[in-house]
């Protein structure tokens, strides 16, 4: 009898230690998930769902017990009801959801923070605006280039050299691509000497350049640039993120802490309307943040991590691959397998 009695210490000892691993797991995503609700009552529903889910353990094994079991598929059903509902769909996902995010919210906090900053800078400084207009401006000279290359090849034609046909469909081409009503020949004394088509292709280079030279100063002051309100807006946001990194470097502030979390997720909400309201004035590197910044419903990384339904939406979609998601779900499994076998050594009757 005291065996017996000095056995059931020890599996209490080391079902409150397992279970209270997984129950404040649970807990834990609970508050990141639901801020507003205060801490007790997340623990209250953790612990009450993690003793039925025990429970429902304790009455599969009893199903299978050998001889005589009452309500033998009752048990099996209501333990299997229990198990899905407590474990599976409940303890398990949420407790995977807090190893996880405690591994990694740092990283995928300093990664969000460095993107947006970058892009509230482009914002600010016009940065963005000036990479893409130089951008164009150098597709533009690429262009003006190739088009000249094939008017002096048509100029230097030893079938045919001077300026025919071909040239004026070529300055044709050129009209359309510097945007003006038509460039006229140029005059010209035809011969067959190399000074004399050498002077004809320099002629032509020169008004192609001053034509090409305009087209440049109109496309800089055309640029559009974002408000001088939108600048200021950018810029006070920029400080505000570094102000948040600060916080979390100095310990002030806990990612772990569901109303830090919530500064920080308000903080870098702020950027990403900012970069939505002035998407066109960005150059987006890599291509797809465009998306991630302007889309309907926009969402920061952070705040999508702290979220235990969106953490296993992204895993199942395959995001997490590579990463120490299944370890942290086979760890999960073993922390509340471990505590329900020991919940069933507790209970079960001895002689």
């Amino acid at each position: 009898m005291g065996g017996n009695n000095y056995l059931k210490i020890v599996y209490l000892v080391f079902f409150l230690a397992l279970a209270s691993v997984s129950c404040w797991a649970t807990a834990s995503s609970l508050r990141l998930l639901w801020p507003d609700f205060p801490a007790v009552f997340c623990w209250i529903v953790t612990i009450a769902f993690f003793f039925l889910a025990s429970y429902g353990t304790m009455l599969i094994v009893k199903s299978f017990s050998k001889g005589w079991v009452e309500n033998r598929y009752l048990k099996l059903f209501g333990g299997l009801l229990l198990f899905l509902v407590f474990w599976l769909a409940f303890s398990m996902p949420t407790n995977t959801h807090t190893f996880f995010y405690n591994l990694v919210v740092s990283d995928v906090y300093n990664q969000d923070e460095i993107r947006t900053v970058g892009y509230l800078n482009q914002i600010s400084k016009n940065e963005g605006v000036e990479r893409m207009l130089n951008m164009r401006i150098d597709t533009f000279k690429s262009e003006v280039n190739t088009k000249l290359g094939e008017l002096m090849r048509e100029i230097g034609n030893e079938a045919n050299p001077g300026f025919g046909p071909e040239s004026k469909s070529i300055l044709k081409d050129f009209a359309d691509l510097l945007e003006v009503p038509s460039i006229k020949p140029l005059s010209y004394n035809r011969g067959t000497l190399d000074q004399d088509m050498e002077k004809l292709k320099d002629a032509y280079r020169k008004k192609i350049y001053m034509l090409r030279d305009s087209k440049i100063a109109d496309m800089r002051n055309g640029m559009q640039k974002p408000s001088a309100d939108s600048r200021k807006r950018a810029e006070i946001a920029m400080k505000n993120l570094e102000l948040s990194s600060k916080y979390l470097r100095e310990k002030k502030w806990d990612l772990k802490n569901p109303d830090d979390v919530g500064k920080v997720n308000e903080q870098l909400s702020l950027g990403y309307n900012i970069i939505k309201n002035n998407k066109d004035f960005i150059y987006w590197s890599p291509k797809n943040d465009e998306l991630h910044y302007t889309q309907e419903n926009t969402v920061t990384d952070v705040k999508r991590l702290v979220s235990v339904f969106d953490v296993w939406k992204d895993f199942l979609a395959g995001k997490y691959q590579g990463s120490p998601f299944i370890y942290w779900i086979i760890l999960s499994v073993l922390v509340d397998l471990g505590a329900f076998l020991f919940f069933d050594l507790l209970f079960k009757n001895r002689d």
